[in-house]
């Protein structure tokens, strides 16, 4: 079956036997060919197959140079984010280099892959292993289960009365919050009166007061009780001091600059009176020393304004969710599951979950214990010895060097403290015995044996947490911290940091630093960059298709498909929206939203598709073969 060649055409209501990119033979076999090799490149990924460093760096170098949208049709924000994305893949091209330049990372990847870990292998009724086919069977189960708890608990009337009333509450709160910006944000009577006025002419608003069109209008403000006055001819800047003196905005600036350092020389030295013997403080002394200095320096005035804004949200919250009413609705969510738990399907589900979690908690104890020597082998493996090395010294070089011994040695020392204390692992049967009884035990979540066994539970874990293990907690979050903070100094990834930066500042913020939309760029992308974009996609090949049944067999191959006639030429969406809210209670609120998304002329021009059918059963059984348009 063969059919005229189509022809191209782009338009509103484009003719018969067009399409938007008619079939190009030569073209389409020549970028079928490039997609087969690209899905080459993405097989041999999937078989852990990586490029050298040197293919990085070409790939990287032609991204660079070869812009996929002409530069030249943009405009001069558009240019500007191009010129953003080259830096961020030339400073990732960079950091292959500097911090992969001996290929450590392919190299680790190799190394795992070469680990013999059946050595780790254990007699299987020592450990009574769990098997893949039960592992899979589990995983199933699963799914159900958490379905049916999920179903169960979305379709309780008392649970969908609790969303609903917390939709209503959220919607009141808005709803009045919306009315009080509105009436803040009203202008006044005399001001709409004024708005349909002429300005005087040819009248300039200047620093020193109205000019005509002779004189250069200067720009100017009050600043700091300080008067600012800006000449744009000259480019000179004046501030005058409330005594009287002037001086130029280049004095002022070095005159900040010594103020600061003068500032900075104080803080120094007060934090070296704090801590004259030179000890070390923990991770939460440092964060509130930290806290305390910045509030310090906020001006009296300030800290009452901000707290009388806390304190204004809290009693905003405080009337509208008062009391009395978070107890009720806390209440209620304990009565839902009072209601699951009636539900045999609840329990049933619930049980399986903790009893399944035990046991493979029970497995991995009984597999470590049994399994110590085994572990030991694997660990002396040359191999994943090689690739531990690697991936450190990977991570290490990330961190501007910085060694990872300190972390190593404060994870260590909470993993002894775990596998000594005794009290530790009862707290933690405790918690799970409670956890249990909670969930499966009907009623018991309502008494007050459930709220007091709560109360004793945190108080013990507290005793962990927060005061028996402090100091080598403190420990591990100040290596953490230092480590982590190696990273944003070392000079490489702080440049890419600032790459991404610039290219978020140019693409949403304009040029103060506020959030703008900018046109420019919503044309750059529908009018250049898109159709470029669906250009380069180019010819795509759609693997082999096979279907078989009792009555039917389908083989359809040499699909070819083209980017520009699949995405649509026309979109467009129709909205329709309804608003109803009122100060008072007794009138109920309404919404309605409704958006219609269409998208027209999605369109295919397929040549030469190989084609099989055999119709087995019925009148007339048929069956055929060959080529079609």
């Amino acid at each position: 079956m063969s059919l005229t060649n189509a022809t191209s055409e782009i338009a509103a209501h484009p003719g018969k036997n067009s399409v938007t990119h008619a079939t190009d033979r030569a073209a389409q076999a020549a970028d079928v060919d490039r997609k087969l090799r690209f899905y080459g490149v993405i097989e041999a990924f999937r078989a852990g197959k990586l490029p050298d460093n040197q293919q990085i760096d070409e790939t990287l170098k032609y991204v660079n140079s070869n812009s996929p949208v002409n530069v030249a049709e943009l405009s001069p924000d558009g240019q500007k984010l191009i010129s953003d994305s080259r830096d961020i893949i030339e400073t990732a091209r960079l950091i292959v280099k500097d911090k992969n330049a001996d290929e450590l990372f392919q190299n680790f990847i190799w190394h795992t892959t070469e680990t013999d870990f059946s050595k780790a292998k254990v007699d299987t009724d020592a450990a009574a292993p769990i098997t893949k086919d039960d592992a899979k069977k589990d995983g199933r189960q699963a799914i159900s289960n958490l379905r049916t708890l999920l179903t169960l608990v979305l379709t309780n009337s008392e649970a969908r009365k609790l969303l609903s009333d917390i939709q209503i509450i959220g919607r009141d709160l808005f709803a009045r919050g919306a009315i009080k910006a509105g009436e803040k944000a009203r202008p006044t009577h005399e001001q709409l009166a004024q708005v349909d006025d002429a300005a005087p002419s040819d009248n300039f608003a200047s620093s020193t007061g109205p000019v005509g069109t002779t004189a250069t209008p200067q720009v100017g403000g009050t600043v700091g009780g300080r008067q600012v006055t800006h000449d744009p001819k000259t480019g000179n800047t004046i501030i005058t001091h409330p005594d009287g003196t002037t001086q130029t905005a280049g004095a002022v600036g070095q005159d900040a600059k010594a103020t600061a350092q003068a500032h900075i020389d104080e803080t120094k030295a007060a934090m070296a009176a704090e801590n004259p013997d030179g000890t070390k403080r923990t991770f939460k002394e440092r964060i509130v020393a930290g806290y305390n200095s910045v509030t310090d320096r906020i001006p009296d005035e300030r800290k009452d304004q901000a707290h009388e804004h806390v304190e204004r949200a809290k009693n905003f919250i405080r009337d509208e969710f008062p009391e009395d009413r978070r107890d009720q609705f806390i209440y209620r969510l304990k009565k839902v599951i009072v209601e699951c738990q009636k539900h045999q399907d609840y329990v049933q589900a619930l049980t399986w979950f903790l009893d399944t979690f035990e046991t493979y908690i029970s497995h991995g104890k009984n597999l470590s214990s049994n399994t110590s020597g085994q572990a030991s082998d694997v660990l002396q493996d040359p191999s994943l010895r090689q690739a531990s090395t690697e991936l450190r010294t990977l991570l290490e070089r990330f961190a501007n060097g910085r060694s990872m011994e300190g972390i190593e040695d404060a994870s260590r020392a909470l993993w002894e403290d775990a596998q000594k204390d005794e009290g530790l692992r009862n707290w933690f049967r405790d918690f799970d015995d409670f956890i249990r009884k909670t969930l499966l035990e009907a009623g018991y979540v309502l008494s007050p044996q459930c709220t007091r066994r709560w109360d004793e539970l945190t108080e013990s874990g507290r005793t962990y947490f927060t005061d028996k293990y402090k100091g080598h907690m403190d420990n591990l979050f100040d290596a953490l911290g230092a480590w982590f903070k190696a990273w944003s100094d070392d000079p490489l990834l702080k440049r890419f940091s600032a790459d991404w930066k610039r290219l978020t500042k140019d693409l949403l913020f304009d040029a103060d630093g506020n959030l703008t939309f900018k046109p420019q760029l919503w044309g750059d992308i529908r009018r250049v960059i898109l159709p470029a974009v669906i250009e380069k996609v180019g010819y795509i090949p759609i693997p082999r298709i096979e279907y078989t049944d009792n009555t039917l067999d389908l083989v359809i191959e040499n699909l070819t498909l083209q980017g520009q006639n699949l995405f649509p030429n026309i979109i467009s969406m129709e909205a329709h929206n309804f608003f109803q809210f009122s100060p008072y209670k007794a009138i109920a609120d309404k919404n309605h939203h409704n958006f219609t998304f269409t998208f027209s002329q999605i369109q295919a021009d397929m040549r030469d598709v190989a084609f099989y059918f055999n119709k087995k059963n019925g009148f007339p059984k048929i069956k055929d073969s060959g080529l079609a348009d």
